[in-house]
């Protein structure tokens, strides 16, 4: 298996027990359904923004600035984010790029 399907794979692990934890908290009552459904709405928003960027690359016409792409993640989509540069392989040669997702998503957390 190759680096690039081990990281995905983790992603997509990781992924999947941080939405379980969610449901979980929200169904018993110690998480506001609100917060996770506006966090799935993000979530999906900041992957389709990845996505019409990379395909909108392919085809050579305009992009989604990046400021924007980083406002999703920082909004709540930043997972998705990170799974769409994974999957799309979209973003992940741009050094600068990736410096500034990483460094907005961990001052997000540890704020």
């Amino acid at each position: 298996m190759s680096k690039n399907n081990s990281t995905l794979n983790f992603i997509c692990g990781f992924a999947i027990f941080y939405m379980l934890t969610l449901i979980i908290l929200v169904a018993l009552g110690k998480f506001p359904k609100l917060i996770v459904s506006l966090y799935f709405v993000a979530s999906i928003t900041s992957f389709m923004m990845y996505y019409v960027d990379k395909d909108c690359a392919i085809k050579g016409r305009y992009r989604i600035p990046e400021n924007q792409l980083l406002l999703a993640d920082i909004l709540g989509g930043w997972f998705d984010g990170s799974f769409a540069h994974k999957l799309l392989n979209h973003k992940s040669t741009k050094l600068e790029y990736r410096l500034l997702y990483y460094g907005t998503i961990n001052r997000k957390h540890f704020i």
